[in-house]
């Protein structure tokens, strides 16, 4: 063997663990999944409706549906002053939001939300309590 093909063939020698090297390096990133739309839910706060005072004793329901009624998701939170979370939503959704406490009514409201992007929904929740006249 001359010299000059030995030097090739370090060369190539090199070469192939330099390729050996870097090929796992070099792979294929996988495709991103396009995100779905989050909402933001906010409830600012929870209070009693004449007192003013923060109920925290309380269960919250949201349940996130699509226009027809199908179920996407549902969250049960227990004991929140307040409350912020996300769900995902695709197209036009409804979401209940119900918040139950012992000695107040019942409070639950509807909002349609047509979300082609990440919006956020904050309400304020006043609750009555049983046997009081509605203001």
């Amino acid at each position: 063997m001359t010299l000059r093909t030995a030097t090739q063939h370090a060369y190539l020698a090199i070469l192939v663990l330099l390729l050996a090297l870097l090929a796992p390096a070099c792979k294929k990133l996988p495709t991103p999944i396009p995100e779905t739309p989050q909402a933001t839910i906010e409830i600012s706060e929870i209070v009693d409706k004449t007192s003013l005072e923060p109920i925290a004793h309380n269960r919250i329901t949201l349940r996130w549906e699509t226009s027809a009624g199908k179920l996407i998701e549902t969250q049960v939170f227990q004991d929140q002053a307040n409350l912020v979370t996300t769900l995902p939503a695709d197209g036009t959704t409804r979401l209940i939001i119900t918040i139950e406490a012992q000695g107040y009514t019942t409070w639950s409201n509807n909002f349609q939300m047509k979300l082609e992007k990440d919006q956020t929904l904050s309400t304020p929740v006043e609750l009555q309590k049983k046997g009081n006249a509605q203001s």
